[in-house]
């Protein structure tokens, strides 16, 4: 289906490039829907669990707020007593043939480099919950199943080697589809029809860019009878690296501040930012999931180094991998956020988990 709204007209100097890209983009897309044609004629088979599986998705590269979605779900899991259980790949962690399991146990000898920046923040929120790091979800599935009364499936959008009971998938409001073009000439990790296989759309960060234009977009792709979400992502408080008191997230509202951050979309921290007034005097963005080894961690005190401000903030998902080295670094504080879903949405939950599941 032709879009308008997404077409390139690519820059005389860069014909070849894009060409190339576009190329590589249709060879991405025939090995996708060859993968998914594979998958429903049976050739490749998918894994039913004995419980219930809630996947937590996005069709695009970058970040989409799948991570505070989830920890938005284990509160709500935590209020209806329900044993939830976490199924991730752990982006970045150390790889063993087994699946790794991150409880109150294993953190007791183990770090985030040995599961991932993301569920080690999500435990740090949650610890009454079961983390299973691996990228085989059927293998973690298998494990958790026996203990568990409902699995979150991690970035499940494109894993379909494990059923789901309710496939929720997120846009996000800030980057919206990008250019609508598969990887690698644009975001899409799917081709946009395939939204059809979502059980709920989520806008992501609605709060900071309407969801209006993006629905519009999408209503060629999303069938009528497709429920469909809005989602704020809200600052809570700024948390202090050296262990001070915490302030108001306005307390930086006409402030000077140095960010930097290791996220999917950095353009989204900043609009935060900016949302409570306070003033980018500059911002190191650097690769989501990156990892601050000691080249790294030098070149963030030269960031932060001799320039004149006020704070200097980054992510949680950043201060996670740097509470052990907090000392050697200036103050500098993190932005604690939180996903805030309407009635509507808690309503329909309260509904599957009675019905649905």
């Amino acid at each position: 289906m032709p879009f308008p709204d997404f077409e390139i007209t690519p820059a005389p100097g860069n014909l070849l490039k894009y060409f190339l890209l576009k190329a590589l983009s249709r060879v991405f897309l025939f090995l996708v829907r060859t993968r998914l044609f594979l998958y429903r004629i049976g050739i490749i088979r998918s894994y039913t669990s004995k419980k219930p599986v809630l996947s937590i998705g996005n069709i695009t590269m970058g970040g989409t707020g799948k991570t505070p979605m989830i920890d938005w779900f284990l509160t709500y899991f935590s209020r209806q007593n329900t044993r939830a259980s976490v199924l991730t790949r752990g982006y970045g962690a150390r790889r063993s043939r087994k699946t790794k399991v991150l409880d109150k146990q294993t953190t007791k000898n183990e770090n985030y480099v040995d599961f991932g920046d993301e569920p080690w923040l999500l435990f740090k929120h949650h610890p009454q919950f079961k983390f299973y790091i691996s990228p085989k979800r059927v293998q973690s599935a298998r494990i958790a199943e026996d203990c568990s009364d409902i699995l979150l499936l991690d970035d499940g959008m494109q894993h379909i080697r494990l059923n789901r009971t309710l496939n929720i998938v997120l846009l996000d409001c800030v980057s919206g589809v990008g250019n609508g073009q598969m990887f690698p000439l644009g975001p899409l990790r799917e081709p946009l029809e395939n939204l059809s296989r979502a059980d709920i759309i989520i806008y992501s960060r609605s709060n900071l860019v309407s969801s209006i234009n993006l629905r519009k977009k999408m209503k060629s792709f999303i069938p009528e009878k497709t429920p469909q979400f809005d989602s704020g992502y809200i600052p809570a408080e700024l948390i202090s690296c050296h262990k001070n008191s915490p302030q108001a997230a306005s307390s930086i509202a006409n402030k000077r501040c140095l960010l930097f951050s290791g996220i999917g979309n950095p353009t989204a921290f900043e609009k935060t930012i900016q949302d409570l007034g306070g003033k980018i005097l500059d911002h190191l963005i650097l690769s989501d999931h990156q990892k601050y080894d000691s080249s790294m961690r030098q070149k963030l005190k030269s960031f932060i180094t001799g320039k004149d401000h006020d704070y200097v903030i980054c992510t949680e998902k950043d201060w996670v991998k740097l509470e052990y080295y907090a000392e050697e670094y200036p103050p500098f504080w993190y932005l604690t956020m939180k996903v805030e879903m309407g009635e509507d949405f808690t309503f329909f939950m309260d509904d599957f988990m009675k019905n649905g599941c």
